[in-house]
């Protein structure tokens, strides 16, 4: 995001899509709208009660369990440039 005050211009990483600047759209305004998947959620948690033993688990770390080949790690790098 560019910020301008008293005259200089300083520049900083934003992870949020909803921020925007200047008579310019957020990311989230530009992104297509997807169908509503809450009907979904509801009826996969009805057909989850149906089992007499549900398996369960949880993924928070999953992330950091993925392999990468060398090729591919590139793109998921962030690029941080400096302005001077």
């Amino acid at each position: 995001m560019k910020k301008e005050k008293h005259g200089k211009t300083k520049w900083r990483i934003v992870f949020d899509a909803s921020s925007h600047e200047t008579k310019a759209p957020s990311l989230n305004e530009i992104l297509e709208i997807g169908p509503n998947l809450l009907p979904e959620i509801f009826a996969i948690l009805l057909k989850f009660r149906l089992h007499h033993k549900p398996n369960i688990s949880d993924i928070t770390q999953a992330f950091l369990q993925l392999a990468l080949y060398k090729k591919d790690r590139d793109l998921t790098t962030f690029f941080w440039h400096r302005i001077t």
